[in-house]
């Protein structure tokens, strides 16, 4: 057993961070990083212990200090080496990706009067999860596709016997809280289906959802194979939102053991605003949508980089935001590199609190990002109604955001523009974060690039010698510190450049005396607006859980926030958007209203130039623009 340093669940977080330096994990999702680190065994030797493990694979050293050896069939392989935790030493790691299968492992642990902990792998279990990332035993490097992550995922659950796990891999279920998936767990039923037999007709009233558990089937339209599924799969959900027939028919191909839910039953544990939600979020996982098919409704916002249009799909009647960029201007500003990472980044997202992207089209003149329509204002609207926030509105506020962060901190994702202005408010008054232009991956550890919006950028950013994800926690503390006292910490919006960037460099944090707060507001203003960045909850071991336990949050309930259960501190009247507030007499929406049938094959032109303007210029490399195809 563990000492009383790190508790169990804390010990696997940290491992979780760790396995991505790793080669032979560097490309899997953070599902996946998940269900490798739940597959080790975590072993703790005191001072001078020795310990032997047969059927090992790979051995990482998470505290302490120990001599490692290996030997198979009693023979030696390989060296012995000194593991260290303050190093995350590995055993392994090499003859894992060359060789594959298992060895014993010896450690004796150092006599330094401190004990060492390590996480080991069997060779069962975990060539059972790689080959269900990879298709084989052997360890191919290529990165899979998200929904391929979330597949295996759902098979290591599956594996697990874990309902609840598995459960929690549906896109539909993702945002439940922890009771309300135990409470669908517990209803799952099991169904043996034998080879030949037809699970559902198409036309059938839709009534239940499928995982399969074990086995094959085939989804057939008008009779003809479409697709072939298995063991991590699932079909069905919309039957538990939507009263309507079956698009498909589904027949047996194999033996199957299926876990079943019944509309009643998630009617009765599901409702209120988050099945609302849901209905909202499940029109957005059908990504063919045509360029032909969408009109254009009018103008919401504009900015640098173009316009943002409202369209309609003209068969589902869904309404999307549609971005516009215009080629030309993308090039001249030497744009191209940015807008395939933010394509890349918006295609990989799919939480709760961030803008959801569908997909991209190319155009003659323009590259089209077709979104999420959010339609309740900026945040910014919402904090003008409120005024200065309240502990409870700024832990809801704060508590979305952070959510946010952390969900894309474990993609290795920095975001790098976080304020205000960035994020949007839906028809319930939950956040959505939006606009991934500067946000970047970190790779090779550090990021160099000096970007983002002066007041809100952290100190090692403005110095540019190199920052990871936590320069996105500075941000944090200055947008609650925006919430709470309504002016920035370090220089104002009236101020210059070099003025604001000296402030943030230089000049001490004072928290107003007025309005007054509590002490763990301060605290947590304090420990966000740290110039050291590794000082900041959030950026240590024990990531986003030190947030989440800081004393700004007694209280404040998580999973109902994630699950959309509680209060917002403002829900909008109507739909709001930026174009009326930059434009109130609505000029711009009486001149798209001239032509309500207009398609988007006119949107860029008639919104942004002159007719004809684009027509004689040509891209020198238009390689890059593939990727909008």
């Amino acid at each position: 057993m563990f000492g009383q340093k790190l508790p169990h669940v804390l010990w696997q977080s940290h491992l979780e961070g760790l396995l991505p330096n790793l080669k032979v994990f560097a490309n899997l999702a953070p599902d996946q990083m998940h269900n490798v680190a739940s597959l080790s065994q975590l072993v703790e030797l005191e001072p001078g212990q020795s310990f032997e493990q047969p059927s090992t694979c790979l051995a990482v050293c998470l505290d302490g200090e120990v001599e490692a050896s290996m030997t198979q069939h009693g023979q030696p392989r390989g060296e012995p080496c000194t593991l260290t935790g303050a190093g995350a030493d590995q055993l392994g790691e090499k003859q894992l990706i060359e060789q594959g299968g298992s060895w014993t492992l010896h450690m004796v642990a150092a006599d330094n009067k401190r004990p060492a902990r390590l996480a080991v792998w069997h060779g069962k279990g975990l060539d059972q999860v790689l080959h269900l990332q990879f298709g084989s035993s052997e360890t191919g490097r290529t990165a899979r596709s998200q929904s391929a992550a979330h597949r295996s995922s759902m098979r290591v659950a599956l594996a697990q016997n874990d309902k609840v796990g598995a459960l929690r891999k549906v896109l539909l279920f993702r945002t439940l809280s922890k009771d309300q998936l135990r409470q669908l767990s517990d209803s799952l039923k099991v169904d043996y289906v034998s080879v030949g037999d037809t699970i559902f007709s198409q036309g059938d009233e839709g009534k239940e959802f499928f995982i399969i558990h074990s086995g094959q089937v085939e989804v057939l339209i008008n009779d003809r194979v479409i697709r072939t599924m298995g063991m991590g799969d699932y079909f069905g959900d919309r039957a538990l939102l939507f009263n309507e027939p079956r698009s498909a028919t589904v027949k047996a191909t194999e033996d199957c053991e299926l876990w079943k839910m019944d509309r009643e039953t998630f009617a009765k544990i599901v409702h209120g605003p988050i099945l609302e939600y849901m209905k909202d979020r499940i029109a957005f996982q059908k990504t063919e949508v045509d360029l032909e098919t969408l009109e254009c409704i009018r103008i919401v916002g504009r900015g640098g980089f173009g316009v943002v249009k409202m369209v309609q799909s003209k068969t589902t009647k869904t309404r999307y935001a549609l971005k516009c960029v215009r080629i030309r201007q993308a090039v001249e500003q030497r744009q191209q590199k940015g807008l395939m990472l933010e394509r890349s980044i918006l295609a990989e997202l799919d939480h709760p609190f961030v803008i959801k992207f569908v997909r991209t089209f190319l155009g003659s003149r323009y590259i089209y990002f077709l979104m999420e329509l959010v339609t309740g204002g900026e945040l910014l609207d919402a904090l003008d109604s409120l005024g200065l926030l309240k502990k409870s509105q700024a832990q809801f506020y704060t508590g979305s955001i952070a959510l946010a962060l952390e969900f894309l901190h474990e993609r290795r994702i920095a975001y790098l523009d976080l304020k205000g202005e960035n994020c949007l408010v839906d028809q319930h008054g939950y956040l959505k974060i939006i606009d991934f232009g500067v946000a970047e991956r970190v790779r090779n550890g550090r990021i160099h690039a000096v970007k983002g919006t002066p007041l809100f950028m952290a100190p090692e950013v403005v110095l540019g010698k190199g920052y990871t994800t936590s320069a996105d926690l500075w941000s944090l503390g200055i947008c609650v510190f925006d919430f709470m006292f309504g002016k920035f910490p370090f220089g104002s919006e009236s101020m210059g450049q070099t003025d604001i960037f000296h402030a943030i460099l230089k000049q001490p944090l004072n928290i107003p005396k007025s309005p007054p707060r509590d002490k763990a507001t301060i605290s947590l203003l304090e420990d966000l607006l740290n110039r050291d960045p590794g000082q900041r909850p959030g950026a240590g071991p024990l990531g986003y859980e030190e947030i989440k336990a800081h004393a700004f949050f007694k209280g404040f309930d998580w999973e109902a926030l994630l699950s959309r259960q509680l209060e917002a501190p403002f829900k909008p009247a109507g739909e709001i958007y930026a174009e009326d507030q930059e434009n109130p007499d609505n000029k711009s929406q009486a001149q798209d209203r001239e032509n309500p049938r207009q398609t988007v094959a006119d949107l860029g032109l008639a919104s942004c130039d002159k007719e004809g303007e684009d027509d004689d210029w040509q891209d020198p490399d238009p390689a890059w623009q593939e990727d909008f195809r």
